[in-house]
């Protein structure tokens, strides 16, 4: 991650030189350079590279435009990383609002934002909504990617975990395996999710 931050500073530096400060490619830049800051667990710095690239994108793009909702689900990332699960889902609310718009019907990126939705809910223990968020996102996934997607079987692992942590545990078990088995066909078994899910079970 070190790495990877001075190679962004010095895409910032190119970027900035050839199309100035404003410009959407300096903005996505900026934005990567926030993930590499928030990988590094240096929320503050994170923060602002983040606002920066929004800021950017904002005086670039409407406001209902998806990559808005793209920097809008980064800064939500880094709120959840901060226990900061009411800011967290406001952004999320605002992120789903603009996919909503962008992709009407049944698409990856509305399950994307209604899973993250569900994550504020289930770090808050209410168990109920984020298992209504975790099945609404599921329904998305599975239309739009399939049954066998990556995104479907982490689905299937945070449903079987909302499920266990409200004490449901007859309920939770065929989830999550279900989602195991999803996922460890297309994943190492390091992968968070799989450490994650061999826990929950």
């Amino acid at each position: 991650y070190t790495e990877s931050e001075q190679l962004f500073r010095q895409a910032i530096d190119i970027t900035t030189a050839f199309h100035g400060e404003n410009h959407y490619r300096t903005a996505s830049n900026v934005l990567y350079l926030g993930r590499s800051l928030l990988l590094q667990n240096r929320y503050e710095e994170a923060r602002a590279a983040m606002q920066r690239a929004l800021a950017i994108r904002e005086s670039v793009y409407p406001p209902t435009h998806p990559t808005i909702a793209n920097t809008l689900n980064e800064l939500g990332s880094l709120a959840m990383r901060e226990e900061r699960y009411v800011d967290a889902r406001t952004t999320f609310e605002r992120v789903l609002s603009i996919y909503r718009s962008a992709y009407p019907g049944m698409n990856f990126r509305v399950g994307v934002a209604i899973a993250n939705l569900g994550d504020t809910y289930l770090y808050e223990k209410d168990y109920r909504r984020a298992e209504t968020h975790y099945r609404e996102a599921l329904m998305h996934y599975i239309a739009s990617q399939g049954p066998d997607h990556l995104n479907t079987g982490i689905g299937y692992i945070k449903l079987g975990r909302a499920l266990m942590r409200g004490g449901r545990f007859r309920d939770a078990e065929p989830e999550i395996r279900r989602g195991y088995a999803i996922v460890a066909k297309v994943a190492e078994p390091t992968v968070s999710f799989l450490q994650a899910a061999r826990l929950d079970l």
